[in-house]
């Protein structure tokens, strides 16, 4: 066995995926939340108009509203998008935390905003992998449903040069 595996042999199938895919996307929805409610205390990192909160809510926001539309059965195409697009949000809050903490002083209101920023970065990873299986998922489901074979017996031939 190569290890792929027929979608009712390892337990995960689309539709379990696309649940938790679901429940996922709530997670930057509760951090747009968060930084929209901290807009007016940023600044104790030197942002005094707040900018930074409302572009990682926006950012944040936006990735939310995109994963529940894939979660929905949206193509493949739009989720591997968005798994680049949560790699990218999730180096956007490592870098915004690495700033804050060199930008201010090292309060207790600051090391708030700075782990907030992390914990976003730190999500990139789980979240990124599920979408991912989902889109391995959905690909196998296809390439069965069109008569494919998830475990072939015997190797391909091997490509001859010329």
């Amino acid at each position: 066995m190569d290890g792929v595996m027929a979608p009712s042999d390892n337990g995960l199938s689309k539709e379990s995926l696309e649940n938790i895919m679901a429940f996922v996307s709530y997670l930057p929805c509760a951090f747009a939340i968060f930084f929209t409610a901290t807009v007016k205390h940023t600044e104790k990192y030197e942002d005094d108009s707040g900018s930074s909160g409302v572009l990682a809510a926006v950012l944040c926001m936006a990735y939310s509203m995109c994963a529940g539309a894939a979660s929905g059965g949206g193509s493949t195409d739009l989720c591997k998008a968005l798994v680049l697009g949560r790699i990218v949000l999730g180096v956007i809050a490592f870098v915004a935390s690495v700033l804050i903490l060199a930008l201010a002083d090292e309060t207790s209101e600051v090391i708030k905003f700075v782990l907030m920023y992390l914990f976003l970065a730190l999500l990139t990873l789980p979240e990124a992998g599920i979408m991912y299986l989902y889109v391995r998922q959905v690909q196998l489901e296809k390439f069965i449903a069109q008569g494919g074979d998830p475990n072939p017996q015997q190797a391909p031939p091997p490509i001859q040069k010329m």
